[in-house]
C-alpha cells in the first residue's frame, strides 16, 4: 500500500505545507499535523517509497526481456574508388527467464519484505510522533487546568487577604504577616 493510502486509511491526509491548526480545532487535527511535520515520519515515508519502488524492479526479472541493435557501415577496396560496398545489420533479441533456481522469486519476496518492513517503520514513526504530541497536549491541558484552579483559589482568597490588611492597618496583627500573605498571592 502507498504511504498516502496508509495515512488516509487512518484519517490522516498528507499536507506537507499545511498550516498549523488553531487552538479551537479538534485534538485529532493537532495529532495529524504533528505526524505530518515529524522528521522521523518524513524519513520513514521516504524509506517506504524507496522500498516500494524495489518491488517492480525485482518483478521485472520474470518478464520478457527485449534488446535491439542496429549496425550500418560500408567499405571500399580502393581509396581512389569512391564507390564501395555498404551494408546494414539489425539484431533483435527477446528472452524469457525459464529457470533460475528461484533467485528471481527470492528477490521479489525480499523486495516485498523490505516494503512491508518500511510500512511498519512508518507506522512506528507515526505512532511515536503521535505519542509525543499527545503527551505535550496533555501536559499543556493539565498546566492550563492548574492555572485556572490557582486563579479560582486566588479569587476565593482575595477577600481574606483584604481582611488581613485591614487588621494589620488597625494594629490587630503584625504588618509582617500581612506582607507575607500578600507576597504569596499570584
Amino acid at each position: 500500500a502507498e504511504v498516502d493510502e496508509i495515512l488516509s486509511s487512518e484519517g490522516i491526509v498528507p499536507e506537507p505545507e499545511a498550516r498549523a491548526p488553531g487552538a479551537s480545532e479538534p485534538f485529532a487535527r493537532h495529532l495529524e499535523f504533528a505526524i505530518m511535520r515529524d522528521p522521523d515520519t518524513a524519513a520513514a515515508r521516504s524509506s517506504l517509497r524507496a522500498a516500494q519502488s524495489g518491488v517492480p524492479a525485482a518483478e521485472s526479472a520474470v518478464k520478457p526481456q527485449a534488446s535491439a541493435s542496429v549496425l550500418a557501415g560500408g567499405y571500399a577496396d580502393n581509396l581512389e574508388n569512391i564507390q564501395g560496398e555498404s551494408g546494414a545489420a539489425l539484431d533483435l533479441k527477446v528472452s524469457q527467464l525459464v529457470y533460475d533456481g528461484g533467485e528471481a522469486a527470492a528477490n521479489i519476496s525480499l523486495a516485498q519484505l523490505d516494503a512491508a518492513l518500511a510500512e511498519v517503520g512508518l507506522e512506528v514513526a507515526a505512532n511515536a510522533a503521535a505519542a509525543d504530541a499527545a503527551s505535550a497536549w496533555i501536559a499543556a491541558w493539565r498546566a492550563q487546568g492548574d492555572i485556572s484552579s490557582l486563579s479560582d483559589l486566588e479569587a476565593d482568597l482575595r477577600p481574606h487577604v483584604e481582611q488581613v490588611k485591614r487588621m494589620s492597618n488597625s494594629g490587630l496583627i503584625d504588618r509582617s504577616i500581612s506582607d507575607m500573605i500578600d507576597s504569596r498571592m499570584i
